[in-house]
C-alpha cells in the first residue's frame, strides 16, 4: 500500500486508465468471443453425450485432443456468457505472467510500480489481440515458457517439460517442433512427452467412457486432415510456408520442409556446441558462436521459429516475436538498428489493436510485411551473435 501511496499523479492517472481499459476489453469479450463459443459447445456435447466432431459445424470446428473437449465441460454447466467473462480474467492474468517472466528472464527491473505497470500495458495489448475470438494463445504461451524453464540449468526437469509439449502439441500441432527443441536439450523428454500423450488418453477414457476411443480418434484425425487439405494452400498459408508457395506453389512445401529440417539441424548443433555436454572437438569459430547462443537468445530463437514456421500462424501470434524485441532493446545496438526495433515495435503495436482483414482494414497479403519485420529482428540478432565473437574471452576461445 505505501508504494502505492508513492505514485506520481501521472502514474495514477495511468493507473486509472489501464483498471478503464481493463473493463473495457473485458466488456467488448463479453459481446463477442466465436472461438470461445466453439469451446463451449464442445463442453456441452460432452455433458450431453453428444459427438464433439461434427461435420455441420463448418468453417468453425472443435479441432483440439477430445481429451480437452472434457477440460471445457467443466465450465459449460454454467451460462455461456458467465464462464467466457470468467475465462477472460484468467486469460488477462495468464498474459501478465508471461510478460513477467519475459521480462524476468530477459533482466528487466521488476521492483517498480512503473515496470508493472508497462507489463500490466503488454498484458492488455496481447490480450486485446484475441479477446475479440476467445483464444487461448495466452495458456500456449505460458506452457512454452513452463517447457523453457524446465530445461534450462543443470537441475532440470526434462520428463516434466515432454508432459507439456504433449498438452501443447494436442492444442496445435505445429508445437510437435517444441518437442525437436525439448529433445535436442534432454532425450528424456520423450518419456514425459509419452507420459501426456498417456494422461491424454485417460481423460479421453474418463470423459468418454472409451478404452480405446478409436472412433473418437478417427473422427479428431479426420477432421485434421480435411482441414488441412483446404488450408495448406496459398492463400491460407503464413510464414515461411507462404514465402516458399509464393515463389513455387507446387515446390513451396518441401522447400519450407528443407529449411526446417535445416535451421532444426542449426539449432542442435549450437546448443551441444554452447552448452559443453557433448564431447566431440567443435571448431573454435563454432564455439565462439555457440557461446552467444546458448540461454536468452536460444530461446528468442525458438519462439520466434515455433511462429515463423507454422503454416497457419496468424498476425496475433506476432506476440511470440516481442521477447526478441525486447531483448534485443537492451543489447548495444547501432542507430539504424534501433530504429528498426522501434519500427517493428510500432508494426507490431498495430496488430495487437486491429482485427486486421476482418473489417477490412488491410488486404490480407499485407500480412507478409509482417513477417518480414520479424525477420529484421531475426537479422538484427544473428548479428549480435556473431559480431560479439571477436571481444569472446580467450578462455572460451
Amino acid at each position: 500500500m505505501n508504494s502505492l501511496r508513492n505514485l506520481t499523479w501521472k502514474e495514477t492517472a495511468f493507473l486509472i486508465l489501464i483498471v478503464l481499459m481493463t473493463l473495457g476489453m473485458l466488456a467488448h469479450g463479453y459481446m463477442h468471443g466465436a472461438d470461445f463459443h466453439v469451446f463451449y459447445v464442445a463442453g456441452l456435447r460432452v455433458l450431453d453425450h453428444q459427438p464433439i466432431y461434427q461435420a455441420s459445424d463448418g468453417w468453425m470446428p472443435f479441432k483440439y485432443h477430445p481429451a480437452w473437449a472434457g477440460f471445457f465441460a467443466l465450465g459449460s454447466w454454467m451460462p455461456e456468457k458467465l464462464f467466457l467473462t470468467l475465462f477472460n480474467i484468467v486469460h488477462l492474468a495468464v498474459w501478465w505472467n508471461v510478460a513477467y517472466r519475459v521480462a524476468a528472464k530477459l533482466s528487466y527491473n521488476l521492483s517498480t510500480w512503473r515496470a508493472k505497470l508497462i507489463i500490466t500495458i503488454l498484458s492488455l495489448s496481447a490480450l486485446s489481440a484475441e479477446i475479440g475470438y476467445g483464444q487461448i494463445n495466452g495458456f500456449i504461451f505460458l506452457g512454452i515458457l513452463i517447457v523453457f524453464e524446465l530445461l534450462e540449468g543443470e537441475n532440470n526437469h526434462p520428463i516434466k517439460a515432454g508432459v507439456i509439449v504433449a498438452l501443447l502439441t494436442s492444442i496445435k500441432l505445429n508445437f510437435g517442433l517444441l518437442l525437436v527443441y525439448a529433445f535436442i536439450k534432454s532425450p528424456r523428454t520423450l518419456i514425459g512427452f509419452i507420459f501426456g500423450i498417456l494422461a491424454l488418453h485417460l481423460a479421453v477414457v474418463i470423459w468418454f467412457q472409451d478404452p480405446l476411443g478409436t472412433e473418437l480418434y478417427k473422427s479428431w484425425v479426420d477432421l485434421l486432415l480435411d482441414q488441412s487439405s483446404s488450408q495448406f494452400t496459398l492463400f491460407e498459408a503464413q510464414g515461411f510456408l507462404r514465402f516458399f508457395m509464393e515463389i513455387s506453389e507446387s515446390l513451396g512445401k518441401y522447400l519450407w520442409l528443407t529449411w526446417l529440417i535445416i535451421f532444426c539441424l542449426i539449432a542442435a548443433v549450437l546448443n551441444r556446441a554452447g552448452s559443453g555436454k557433448c564431447s566431440f572437438n567443435w571448431p573454435p569459430r563454432i564455439k565462439e558462436i555457440a557461446a552467444n547462443y546458448v540461454g536468452t537468445p536460444e530461446l528468442c530463437v525458438w519462439l520466434a521459429a515455433i511462429y515463423l514456421f507454422s503454416p497457419l500462424a496468424w498476425w496475433y501470434q506476432l506476440l511470440f516475436m516481442f521477447p526478441l524485441g525486447f531483448y534485443l532493446w537492451k543489447q548495444p545496438l547501432s542507430k539504424l538498428e534501433r530504429k528498426l526495433v522501434i519500427a517493428c515495435f510500432f508494426v507490431y503495436g498495430f496488430i495487437t489493436y486491429n482485427t486486421l482483414g476482418h473489417d477490412g482494414i488491410i488486404v490480407f497479403k499485407t500480412y507478409m510485411g509482417f513477417y518480414f519485420a520479424s525477420d529484421i529482428l531475426l537479422i538484427i540478432l544473428g548479428l549480435r551473435i556473431l559480431q560479439r565473437v571477436s571481444v569472446l574471452p580467450s578462455s572460451i576461445r
